[in-house]
């Protein structure tokens, strides 16, 4: 019996660290995580938070899939923009993800026509997934470094 317990031990000890190294996602609430990117990415405007209905036609996600979001979008004379969605589970999470992915193609597409000058920035957008939150930025300058600052709580 000793010599079984002896070989379970190295066994809990990796499971352990192992689990230490999960994504469990971030603490922040998306508001508190948007603000904090807004202040931490360069956007060439002001973005204006929007009403939750209007997010809702923008992502075409389905109201069962958020738990809470914060958007925030320039005035309309650039594609930069800001959205941070908390998520009930790893399934609405994943469309989230998608969405928002579908999101930044259909706005490259658009912006290629009347404002290629954007397209560069939502090449460069980011979209990240921690845990049950889920976000997208489109900024001035390459987000990548800011949004994992802000995801790690820095």
């Amino acid at each position: 019996m000793k010599r079984v317990s002896a070989r379970l031990v190295p066994l809990f000890l990796i499971l352990a660290l192992l689990a230490g190294c999960a994504d469990g996602g971030v603490s922040l609430s998306p508001e508190e995580l948007g603000a904090r990117l807004l202040e931490t990415c360069t956007f060439s405007e002001t973005l204006e938070p929007v009403d939750a209905d209007v997010a809702d036609v923008l992502y075409g996600i389905d109201d069962d899939a958020i738990s809470a979001a914060y958007v925030c979008l320039s005035g309309g004379a650039t594609a930069e923009e800001l959205a941070v969605f908390a998520t009930p589970d790893a399934v609405a999470a994943g469309a989230v993800q998608t969405a928002l992915e579908q999101r930044v193609s259909a706005m490259a597409e658009a912006w290629a026509g009347y404002g290629p000058q954007e397209v560069p920035k939502l090449k460069a957008a980011v979209i990240r997934r921690s845990g049950t939150t889920v976000l997208l930025v489109v900024a001035a300058e390459d987000p990548a470094a800011a949004v994992d600052a802000a995801l790690r709580g820095k």
